[in-house]
């Protein structure tokens, strides 16, 4: 679910359908399950923002302070 919210970022045009159709295009032959659109949002919903807040704080690093050097 968090790699279809990341997806969906970079394809903000697109439903969550879509993103799903784009992530799992190339994967042919394998048992891929069938998604609705009210699924995929009752599972964002119940995914919830802690994950992604989890990700962005490990990829933020820290912040600046006053006494950072070159930080403004």
């Amino acid at each position: 679910m968090v790699c279809l919210l990341l997806a969906a970022a970079l394809f903000e045009e697109c439903g969550y359908l879509a993103v799903w159709r784009k992530l799992t295009g190339a994967l042919d032959g394998l048992p891929i399950p069938k998604i609705t659109g009210t699924g995929l949002w009752h599972a964002r919903a119940w995914l919830g923002v802690r994950p992604l807040r989890a990700l962005f704080d490990l990829l933020r690093g820290h912040t600046a302070t006053i006494r950072t050097t070159g930080a403004r």
